[in-house]
């Protein structure tokens, strides 16, 4: 096998299509075949508890290893909370962030109705105090690295990205002041 840190021992072969998940096994067949590595697309498993994304996610990983191709495996935590700015305020949004458990981290914005009270105003301090640190990741990558789709992952991944964004620029930096 090539370089994997796959999770689970899953095999494309052992997959069992009696169980009613709704697996089309056609589809898992063209997918074992690695076109889809070949032509740079990514797969995402959704699907409800117990049905076994992990391991179909894993099983193709494991399958994609034996063909020559590497893995990495990566479980994403759910979402906790979500912090947005007064773009996203909206009965919409708020609605979907509570049928899917999620804290409300979104800025209330005043409108013709209803003006913001002070509670709602030093709220929306605290969530820009929080968002200036995202906020300032995106607008680096965007304009060092021509980012223009970034993922934030956490505040102490994100301060040893800039760290090494730094240290990157004043490395490039350095090199053209001595040829100068």
């Amino acid at each position: 096998m090539v370089w994997s840190t796959v999770f689970s021992d899953g095999c494309v072969e052992d997959i069992d299509y009696k169980a009613p998940r709704g697996i089309d096994k056609s589809v898992i067949f063209r997918l074992a075949g690695c076109d889809w590595i070949r032509s740079a697309q990514n797969i995402i498993v959704t699907g409800p508890t117990g049905v076994g994304k992990t391991y179909l996610a894993c099983a193709l990983a494991n399958r994609a290893c034996r063909m020559g191709f590497s893995a990495f495996y990566i479980r994403i935590e759910p979402i906790e909370k979500v912090y947005a700015d007064k773009g996203y305020f909206g009965k919409l949004n708020r609605i979907f962030l509570n049928l899917n458990e999620i804290k409300d981290g979104v800025m209330r914005k005043n409108t013709r109705t209803a003006k913001l009270t002070d509670t709602e105003i030093k709220r929306n301090k605290k969530i820009s105090k929080k968002r200036y640190i995202v906020e300032q990741y995106f607008g680096l990558s965007h304009l060092h690295d021509g980012a223009y789709r970034a993922r934030f992952t956490t505040i102490l991944k994100n301060l040893w990205d800039t760290m090494c964004r730094q240290m990157a620029f004043n490395i490039r930096r350095g090199t053209k002041l001595m040829k100068s």
